[in-house]
């Protein structure tokens, strides 16, 4: 039976003339692959901006188990971006958040607060006047989501993170954020929304500091997870 249902575009991938592998992160089954038909018509522009990462579509679908390669129908837009598109640096942190999300969320089910959070965070992306520390706050709080974030509460003055195990200890760690980049991190784990973190002050060289570690963060936890292609191009945008 059809059922409604919603995803965020995570990436595509050209299947053939006529189709592409499209990976969603859905409300309801967490990760898919579906078939995406493309239609060759004037209309065929309006549909494969649909393949945008990031992208929440609505649409109909049939989970067929035995299927590595699930069916929609109807797909639509539901909400168009109106400035990731025109601002550069909006869409630089789309590219990168596209590429982490592929990459951590592949293996995901179902997890609707989950699917509520990265929604939220990409309309903050294309509506809030502040968006600099945006990534660093997505970055943070999905690795919670994915069980391996750390827990504030253990936070102290002048400790370091130790990204291997997730803890703030009082001395340098193999792996490990400085006091001055692990304060930050929990302001923005603190944070209550993705809205909030424009009043947290950085320079350049510490958020792409932060980034950086970050990015090993998420190799230590996630046996798979690459160097993120994307992470030299954001790095120099806000270094």
């Amino acid at each position: 039976m059809w059922q409604k249902e919603k995803g965020i575009v995570l990436g595509s991938v050209r299947h053939n003339d006529k189709s592409s592998v499209l990976h969603l992160f859905t409300e309801g089954c967490g990760h898919v692959s579906y078939v995406f038909y493309m239609i060759s018509s004037s209309k065929n522009i309006t549909r494969n901006a649909l393949l945008q990462p990031l992208t929440l579509i609505g649409f109909e679908n049939r989970i067929v188990s035995s299927r590595s390669l699930q069916h929609l129908r109807e797909p639509v837009n539901l909400r168009p971006f109106s400035r990731i598109p025109f601002d550069p640096v909006r869409g630089s942190i789309a590219l990168f958040l596209g590429e982490l999300f592929i990459h951590s969320l592949m293996e995901e089910g179902e997890n609707k607060p989950l699917f509520s959070f990265l929604t939220d965070a990409i309309y903050t992306l294309d509506s809030a006047d502040d968006v600099r520390n945006l990534h660093l706050f997505i970055m943070l709080r999905l690795s919670s989501y994915l069980g391996f974030g750390p827990n504030t509460d253990d936070y102290f003055e002048g400790c370091w993170l130790d990204l291997q195990n997730g803890v703030f200890v009082p001395s340098e760690p193999l792996n490990g954020l400085n006091p001055e980049l692990a304060y930050r991190a929990v302001q923005l784990l603190n944070c209550s929304a993705a809205s909030d973190t424009g009043w947290i002050s950085m320079t350049g060289t510490q958020r792409s500091s932060l980034l950086g570690s970050l990015n090993t963060y998420y190799r230590l936890h996630l046996p798979s997870f690459p160097v993120l292609k994307s992470l030299e191009i954001l790095q120099e945008v806000f270094g």
